[in-house]
């Protein structure tokens, strides 16, 4: 069976202001507007004073997924086994090496999903339990901090199906954002009043896998492996990103796969 090809753009985000800031789009540092929020203070951030008018965009994600000559059926020939669908779920728990976040706790579904007896490919949706780092500046700062991601998954089988055990190298992709609500109300010079914002980024993963009995209606798999997210340097409200650093990670995982 062939894999459907898929293919996706990434169009990077606009964020557009008018006023003192001279259309850089700026507000100033997000550690002064954490700080602000910290503190409860009244005063506005300094250099916050362009205008409203100019909405911040986050960017646009565009995933095409063009049909092969697979008919979008997985079999397992040495089963006899044809399934149309497939959705693996799974939890994962990561530990980063450096930066703001004390863990991360990602849960993934993949919708779109397709394989044969060596591959798979797959468009999955996560969403991301942020824990802060105690004492930090975010953590003083801001509150419910959680991540969204999307983007594409694939596997390299290094056995076919109707074994029982099957190990696995696993890689992906996604574009990343990264929401919080500040502790207090952040106030610009322009009279603006900043309850929440967000930040953009990028992240890929690859680990090693098992997957158990794969040739059935539903199996069990589990992975380890190491990661990393790449922030934008400007948060959606138009803070310079002074706080959220780049960071790697090690990650454990547990998931099914439902097949249909």
């Amino acid at each position: 069976m062939a894999l459907l090809p898929l293919t996706g753009c990434l169009t990077e985000g606009t964020f557009e202001a008018e006023g003192p800031l001279g259309g850089s789009g700026s507000r100033g540092s997000l550690s002064q507007a954490m700080k602000s929020s910290a503190s409860g203070s009244t005063e506005p951030v300094p250099g916050s004073g362009y205008s409203e008018n100019s909405a911040p965009v986050i960017a646009n994600v565009n995933v095409a997924v063009a049909t092969g000559s697979g008919g979008g059926v997985t079999k397992h020939a040495d089963e006899g086994r044809d399934y149309t669908a497939q959705i693996p779920v799974d939890v994962a728990y990561s530990v980063p090496f450096n930066g703001e976040f004390q863990s991360i706790t990602r849960f993934t579904i993949t919708p779109v999903c397709l394989e044969n007896d060596r591959y798979s490919a797959g468009l999955f949706l996560g969403g991301d339990i942020v824990g802060l780092k105690p004492g930090t500046l975010p953590d003083n700062a801001i509150e419910n901090a959680w991540m969204l991601e999307a983007g594409i998954a694939g596997r390299l089988y290094l056995n076919p199906a109707h074994a029982f055990i099957s190990p696995y190298f696993s890689a992906n992709i996604a574009y990343q954002v990264l929401f919080w609500d500040y502790r207090n109300p952040v106030y610009t010079s322009a009279g603006g009043e900043i309850q929440s914002d967000a930040l953009q980024g990028m992240g890929g993963y690859v680990g090693f896998g098992v997957a158990f009995y794969r040739g059935s209606h539903l199996n069990l798999f589990g992975e380890a492996g190491v990661g990393g997210t790449v922030f934008t340097d400007q948060s959606v409200q138009g803070f310079n990103n002074d706080v959220f650093h780049n960071f790697g990670y090690f990650s454990v995982k547990a998931g099914l796969c439902v097949k249909f």
